[in-house]
């Protein structure tokens, strides 16, 4: 009979417990019925520095929850944007305190007003490549979300299935 180190059975067990505590961050967040719809990133030409991404989060739980982050392997930063007219200028800002999705309402995060936005990207998006992104909600932790890549808005495709790490 083979003898296993020890250390490899202690690695194992570590591993097999960071990935059930995903596991349930991503589940917290489908039983607090948070579901995300018509999700898309924005196509890049090469060498962009920066990119925005789309999608709709429904609030189907009894609690109100805060979208309060997001990130991808693809960029070196994340952060929720909101654009503005102020005084005939359209300035963009990054949304400090995150995005409150009331109980039983939706938000929509589009062009020209709420929006992700990715920051030093580490490679092309190009159209019809899908990408995973994380969006960090208060109440229920991370939510892995994988979104197409489109050169103008996707309609009707919906992320209720999420691709849980």
């Amino acid at each position: 009979m083979k003898k296993i180190p020890a250390a490899f059975l202690l690695g194992s067990v570590a591993l097999t417990a960071i990935f059930y505590q995903s596991s349930a961050l991503a589940s917290a967040c489908h039983h607090s019925g948070i579901e995300i719809s018509d999700g898309y990133l924005k196509a890049t030409p090469p060498k962009a520095p920066v990119s925005a991404g789309y999608l709709t989060i429904h609030n189907n739980g009894s609690a109100d929850i805060n979208l309060t982050g997001v990130r991808a392997a693809f960029a070196g930063m994340g952060a929720v944007h909101d654009m503005q007219m102020s005084n005939g200028v359209m300035t963009m800002t990054e949304v400090e305190n995150g995005i409150m999705v009331s109980a039983g309402k939706m938000v929509s995060l589009a062009p020209g007003g709420l929006h992700l936005m990715f920051m030093g990207l580490t490679q092309q998006l190009k159209t019809g490549d899908e990408h995973t992104i994380t969006l960090t909600f208060d109440k229920c932790g991370d939510l892995d979300v994988s979104l197409p890549v489109a050169s103008n808005a996707v309609s009707g495709h919906n992320q209720s299935s999420h691709k849980n790490h």
